[in-house]
């Protein structure tokens, strides 16, 4: 648990509260851009499902970049989207340049675990980048301790614990190593920071 010095523990917690009222709009419009994706994939017979990851196949490659905001239906985003609301809220007070970091260590590392060892299927949505940020947040919380991480953590583990059950591997026909792997990717770009190649992008982007 972080040191707290009374005098500040009130004005660091209005300053976290701030910080992720500021962001909520932000994060409403990425969840609502999904939901829009999915109108036009359902319109389109899911069609766009073809664009996710294909483990060990070529074409399966571009689908590292494209299945997290593609979903297999209406259930499935919608389990989804409140832990992807409450988890990239909670990322977005780490500061954007590094919520973005994350994001594509989490989607480009994780992706490429599902693509190398995941089974013989197509590997849609967003889940893996949801156990990126539980993993993110979660370490961040125990080995880098903050106020404010501290309370992400707590607060992310409390409300969405259950979601690390969908690590193992089970017969439901989630994509148990999308998560795994989302997971890990999490707990790497916590541990080694904003690597270069991902630093790079991420530059580029929020020029």
């Amino acid at each position: 648990m972080p040191t707290i010095q009374i005098d500040t523990l009130f004005p660091q917690i209005l300053d976290l509260l701030a910080v992720i009222r500021q962001n909520t709009l932000d994060v409403a419009w990425v969840v609502g851009s999904l939901w829009v994706i999915q109108l036009f994939n359902a319109a389109s017979n899911y069609a766009l499902c073809a664009l996710g990851i294909v483990p060990r196949h070529p074409l399966g490659l571009p689908g590292i970049l494209f299945a997290p905001f593609i979903h297999a239906g209406f259930g499935h985003l919608f389990f989804n989207s409140v832990p992807l609301f409450l988890l990239l809220t909670g990322m977005l007070t780490y500061g954007l340049q590094q919520t973005v970091c994350a994001t594509l260590t989490i989607t480009i590392v994780g992706g490429l675990g599902v693509w190398v060892c995941g089974r013989n299927a197509i590997h849609v949505g967003a889940s893996g980048l949801i156990m990126g940020y539980m993993g993110f947040i979660l370490y961040n919380g125990y080995y880098a301790p903050t106020l404010s991480s501290w309370i992400v953590a707590v607060v992310s583990f409390y409300y969405l614990g259950s979601i690390l059950f969908s690590i193992v591997p089970s017969s439901d026909g989630s994509s148990w190593e999308g998560h795994l792997f989302g997971f890990l990717a999490g707990v790497a770009a916590a541990y080694y920071g904003c690597m270069w190649p991902f630093a790079l992008l991420t530059n580029q982007l929020l020029a």
